[in-house]
């Protein structure tokens, strides 16, 4: 499918429209609000129902529905009469409209909820893991996070566990790697449920960053790799992340500055323009 690049403006009323890569006006601004076009349609709201449109302004699913979403690997889902459904890009209907909520696909399911219980539905709007959950994440690198009897745990999409329900508190998964806690202690698993860092810091990072996460134990921080190998020692009082040009603000003996990723030290001024 080839991609048609368009451009949403806003006019002086509110009023939406798209302009093209040439900033020519191509759909006037007559809707009240529009999301950008994905999968070539764009939903666009008018005397407040959802529709969709084509990259030329063609009304081609009408603009009857109460909310709506953009197109992700061909459905959206969509609100009728206070429940939500999905729709394919010829308008048909895949999945009735009988959902208190939904997120929309991210890969093979999409997460729905009816009744205050979560579930998942394929693409061709069939209930593949039964709504039977009370907390649960999307699926992320194949697993979602489950929580059940107040303890976390990751399925399949298959609904096999793979990690058991130990944990009392789980992030979500980065790069392969999730923060978990138990017992009041924190570290990492993989999507395969293997504590790759053990559950023995005081607190961690939620995610890493250059491939570290800072950690800190006995109120001392320093940074692991994603192997679990301390880089630098656990000898700052205080640490931020790396930020995107690799350094990180931390306190040592009182003293505020930077390191880099070796652990050199900078005084704030040595680094900032």
């Amino acid at each position: 499918m080839e991609t048609i690049h368009r451009t949403i403006i806003v006019n002086d009323k509110n009023l939406w429209g798209f302009v093209d890569e040439n900033q020519k006006m191509v759909i006037p601004c007559i809707y009240e609000f529009a999301y950008g076009f994905k999968e070539n349609l764009s939903a666009v709201k008018k005397d407040g129902k959802w529709g969709f449109i084509d990259c030329d302004g063609n009304v081609v699913i009408p603009i009857i529905y109460e909310k709506a979403m953009w197109f992700d690997y061909g459905l959206a889902k969509v609100q009728k009469d206070g429940k939500w459904g999905f729709i394919d890009n010829d308008g048909n209907i895949v999945a009735p409209f009988i959902y208190d909520n939904a997120n929309r696909f991210t890969g093979k399911y999409a997460y729905v909820v009816k009744d205050g219980k979560i579930g998942w539905i394929d693409k061709t709007g069939k209930e593949v893991i039964p709504l039977k959950y009370d907390n649960a994440s999307d699926f992320e690198y194949g697993v979602s996070r489950i929580q059940k009897e107040g303890k976390w745990g990751c399925i399949d999409m298959n609904e096999k566990e793979i990690v058991p329900y130990i944990y009392d508190t789980m992030y979500r998964f980065n790069n392969g790697l999730c923060q978990v806690s138990k017992n009041g202690k924190y570290g990492f698993i993989n999507t395969s449920g293997k504590e790759i860092i053990p559950c023995i810091y005081d607190s961690v990072a939620e995610i890493f960053q250059w491939d570290l996460a800072w950690v800190e134990k006995d109120e001392k921080f320093g940074f692991i790799n994603n192997k679990g190998d301390i880089v630098l020692p656990l000898i700052y009082d205080d640490v931020d992340d790396f930020d995107s040009d690799g350094f990180a603000q931390v306190t040592l003996s009182n003293e505020f500055g930077y390191i880099d990723l070796d652990g050199n030290f900078y005084d704030e001024k040595e680094i900032l323009p």
